[in-house]
């Protein structure tokens, strides 16, 4: 058997960073990048002209002094006249043999021993900083804990000022003009009148209602409401009107925080409000307009709003366009349909008289003329005397009729005072309703820029920069996704290369409990360092 001389050699270094946890490990895209690396390292001490290390043993034994390598952290050896290559292990601790001897038990470093040397098969990646990192790019829900939301803006639509609809029985003969036969395909039997609230059309409009009043049409009002004026018309169309919201890509949480990861301006971090000022709203994200989710969010949030008033069914409707991938996303449409109804005085009085004013007359007319006749007619027959009789009832029936016009009058007079006074209340019509926020001059749609709080924002832009993105998809693992460090955690990994098998299923467990890997062993642990995608 040949002689072979001992050739092996041990390098020990300390502050390398590295232990046996594999939280944190280096990446190397080669054998000799790995290699080169460690050899521009300042060793703590080496040993050269060694026997045979066996990696299996756990221990090694070299001529230094224990007070030379106390401080060891990390190892390399290589036996050169065999395996010719460098295994890295972590020392466990140094012991004491004599002066000249020092014992180092340690174990392999795995994942650095065999870097280089094994693939990685597809498998499902459960989180892993991404390659791309533009605002939209990475939507998977994190379930992570986000505190209360705060407004860092408001926006809102006006639907115009508030006008007084009056919506009646359409009265073609009455001159009465229907705005349309048809709203969109709807059918409008009514006519509608509007007027703003101002001295000037509240007066036309109780000029109306006397009007009304005083024809005996008073009746044909169907309701009466308050509307936003952008809304009425006397067209056939329905209108509608546009809204930008510029989408809010610079801060977050209403503060000057710049987060890091732009996941954060993605929903659930950020997201738009919409409210319609009944209580209702509908929460819109900003990456789903004008792209699909999982692209590169561009452009603004734009809104149509549409509606009309002039039926009394008053319904708006506000709807994301470019949404989802959709030109107009309806379904995801917030409506506002609440108007309040207002009631209308009646003056009783005339309007009693309006209605009796054509068949009064005749009726107490009718009556008295009964009446004189019958007494007439009895006492002649009675009295016996005949034919002669009835027509001396006829001529005084006659007189009595003409002498009695006066006296009707100031009957009929006095009978009126004494059944409906002048002076009798008004009747109210229709159903007074309230509206606060009609009222207030608030009854618009709200856009609210809603987002976490920057407490919570720097949390989660922290745990993000350790942990990277949940990915939850299967594929090949990425150890080298951004410029200073990148975090993996697989389920299920499979590991491909010419290495032991105990190895490779160590490495292998390694990824699937998650590993943080670095280009630098002087920035392991500094996230400070600007790791965006490059």
């Amino acid at each position: 058997m040949a002689y072979i001389a001992p050739n092996s050699t041990v390098e020990f270094f300390s502050n390398v960073g590295l232990n046996n946890n594999y939280d944190d490990t280096l990446y190397f895209a080669s054998i000799s990048a790995k290699d080169s690396y460690f050899s521009g390292l300042t060793k703590l001490a080496t040993a050269t002209a060694m026997t045979y290390n066996r990696e299996q043993r756990g221990y090694i034994r070299v001529e230094l002094p224990m007070s030379r390598l106390i401080s060891a952290s990390y190892m390399r050896f290589k036996n050169t006249s065999f395996e010719n290559k460098w295994f890295y292990a972590f020392v466990k601790n140094v012991e004491y043999i004599n002066n000249q001897c020092t014992q180092i038990n340690f174990e392999i470093d795995v994942l650095m021993t065999w870097m280089g040397n094994f693939t990685l098969g597809q498998c499902f990646i459960e989180r892993q900083h991404t390659v791309d990192d533009a605002i939209g790019a990475n939507i998977a829900d994190e379930g992570l804990n986000l505190g209360l939301y705060v407004c860092e803006d408001t926006d809102y639509y006006s639907l115009g000022d508030p006008v007084v609809m009056m919506y009646k029985s359409y009265n073609k003969e009455k001159g009465d003009v229907r705005p349309s036969v048809q709203q969109q395909g709807t059918y409008n039997p009514l006519a509608t009148y509007s007027y703003f609230l101002d001295d000037a059309n509240l007066g036309l409009l109780e000029t109306k209602l006397n009007t009304l009043t005083d024809d005996n049409r008073i009746d044909e009002i169907v309701t009466m409401k308050l509307v936003p004026s952008k809304f009425v018309t006397n067209g056939s169309a329905v209108p509608w009107f546009n809204k930008n919201i510029s989408k809010p890509y610079s801060t977050i949480g209403g503060s000057n925080y710049v987060p890091r990861n732009k996941k954060l301006y993605t929903y659930p971090y950020k997201y738009l409000r919409v409210e319609n000022g009944e209580g209702q709203s509908t929460v819109y994200k900003y990456e789903y307009f004008n792209t699909l989710p999982d692209e590169a969010s561009t452009g603004n949030c734009e809104f149509q709003i549409r509606g009309a008033a002039n039926n009394p069914q008053v319904a708006i409707m506000c709807t994301p366009l470019r949404y989802n991938g959709m030109d107009a996303d309806y379904d995801q449409s917030i409506n506002m349909a609440n108007f309040p109804s207002l009631a209308w005085n009646v003056d009783t009085y005339k309007a009693y008289l309006a209605q009796r004013d054509s068949t009064i007359y005749g009726e107490m007319l009718a009556s008295t003329i009964a009446g004189a006749s019958s007494g007439a007619l009895s006492g002649a027959i009675h009295g016996g005397a005949g034919t002669a009789i009835v027509g001396a009832v006829g001529g005084a029936s006659s007189g009595f009729i003409g002498a009695s016009k006066p006296l009707l009058s100031d009957t009929l007079n006095e009978m009126m005072k004494g059944s409906l006074p002048a002076r009798m209340p008004d009747q109210t019509r229709g159903r007074a309703e309230s509206d606060i926020m009609m009222q207030s001059g608030l009854k618009y749609f709200w856009f609210r820029k809603m987002s976490i709080t920057k407490n919570y924002a720097m949390m989660i832009d922290s745990f993000f920069d350790m942990y990277g993105y949940a990915i939850r998809q299967h594929g090949i693992p990425n150890m080298n996704a951004r410029p200073h460090w990148t975090y993996v955690k697989t389920i299920g990994c499979l590991v491909e290369g010419a290495i032991p098998a105990d190895d490779a299923s160590t490495i292998e467990d390694i990824f699937n409990k998650g590993v943080r890997f670095w280009k630098n062993l002087n920035e392991m642990g500094n996230y400070s360092l600007n790791n965006a995608p490059t």
